[in-house]
């Protein structure tokens, strides 16, 4: 299943897995994006080592399936072991090589992305600004899941694939990697992308109850604590203390409408761990209870 002869970008080979389902074409001049469904068996007891030498590329992986693996350097040895869930992705620069130790069942898709296929889509593109790409790791993206599906059904053994429409997939996700993961140098380092605003309020939205700080967000989502601080500001005009703290006591003034609830509750479902700083922040903020239902 492969329309070109180089085999450079084919993970298979990398992972001990070289009849893995591979595909590979130019969508754009001379460089290829290559594709790889890998399936790779590992555990704690019989873990699987993976070594990527360098080369002038980004490796884009999305999990089909929940994994856990840790990075390996000559340095430090074992980094820490890190689950990476379903239909999130890893993204890594490659100049240096990678590797990586799995301690659970891998079922993924590697996506090898050489810094010329960038380029080349940069200039055939008007609308695509050409840029390095910013590195991720265990970052949930619903485009890239959805590209993936239709990547991995060209992947499955007995079709026969379609390069009319592989070439628009690799134009499409290479175009979405562009203007959503865009290096901060290339994007003046203090706005998140569209792409990122959505997946940012989504996240806090859907966990606003959990302990969150910059640090924890910043590495999320690829960035440093204070990078992550300096794109919130200027996305919400305040910090993200102030603006956990607003949310939380909106959804808590909503929750407060059901006397049913009890206030210890709405405390514990609204983030807000503890009766005397809810007091002090309902009397702030005057979410309007009457506050003899909170003594």
């Amino acid at each position: 299943m492969h329309f070109e002869n180089d085999q450079s970008g084919r993970m298979g080979t990398c992972f001990g897995l070289q009849d893995s389902p591979c595909i590979s074409l130019a969508p754009a001049g001379n460089h290829l994006f290559t594709a790889t469904l890998l399936k790779a068996f590992a555990t704690n007891a019989n873990s699987r080592l993976v070594v990527i030498p360098p080369q002038d590329a980004y490796l884009l992986t999305l999990y089909l399936e929940d994994t856990r693996h840790c990075d390996v350097s000559a340095a430090n040895g074992e980094g820490e072991r890190r689950t990476y869930r379903k239909g999130t992705i890893c993204l890594i620069d490659l100049q240096e090589g990678a590797s990586i130790r799995l301690f659970k069942p891998l079922d993924a898709i590697c996506i090898h992305l050489p810094y010329g296929l960038i380029a080349d889509l940069s200039c055939a593109h008007a609308s695509l600004k050409p840029g390095k790409l910013r590195c991720l790791r265990g970052f949930p993206d619903k485009v890239v899941w959805n590209i993936g599906q239709a990547l991995r059904s060209q992947l499955e053994p007995d079709i026969v694939s379609n390069p009319e429409m592989l070439n628009h997939v690799a134009v499409a996700l290479c175009s979405h990697l562009l203007h959503a993961y865009r290096a901060p140098a290339e994007t003046g380092g203090a706005s998140f992308s569209p792409f990122e605003v959505k997946e940012v309020l989504e996240y806090l939205t859907d966990h606003f109850s959990k302990h969150m700080d910059e640090r924890s967000l910043g590495r999320r989502f690829g960035l440093s604590a204070a990078e992550f601080s300096v794109r919130f500001k200027a996305l919400m005009g305040c910090s993200l203390a102030i603006w956990l703290t607003h949310y939380r006591l909106d959804r808590a003034k909503e929750l407060l409408k059901d006397l049913s609830l009890p206030v210890s509750d709405v405390i514990r479902m609204c983030g807000l761990h503890d009766d005397e700083r809810f007091r002090r922040e309902l009397q702030e903020f005057s979410l309007g209870r009457d506050t003899r239902t909170i003594h």
